[in-house]
């Protein structure tokens, strides 16, 4: 798993491009604190964790094993499986970003 996250980083959504939205890891609770940790830059992982479930920051890596997105017409949609994982805010918010709209 650290090699996956080797590969990753994490990113303020706004920043995110549309072709790095099927790049985004829709299941990080399977990531350690530290794990998540090496990829911030100062921050602890519970604020990491709190972005990542307010829509705020995403953990972009070349090969999601649970991807947060799924590829519908001309966008995304988020996957159900990991949906649960985002505040209702945090859903709204990467729901619009990738919509495709």
């Amino acid at each position: 798993m650290l090699y996956i996250l080797m590969n990753g980083k994490i990113v303020n959504v706004d920043q995110l491009g549309f072709d790095e939205a099927s790049r985004i890891e829709g299941d990080w609770a399977q990531f350690s604190d530290s794990e998540l940790a090496a990829l911030s830059l100062g921050k602890s992982s519970s604020s990491i964790r709190s972005e990542l479930e307010s829509g705020e920051s995403a953990l972009i890596v070349d090969s999601p094993s649970s991807p947060l997105l799924l590829r519908e017409g001309k966008g995304f949609s988020l996957s159900k499986s990991n949906a649960p994982l985002l505040t209702e805010h945090g859903a709204k918010k990467i729901g619009h970003r990738f919509s495709g709209h």
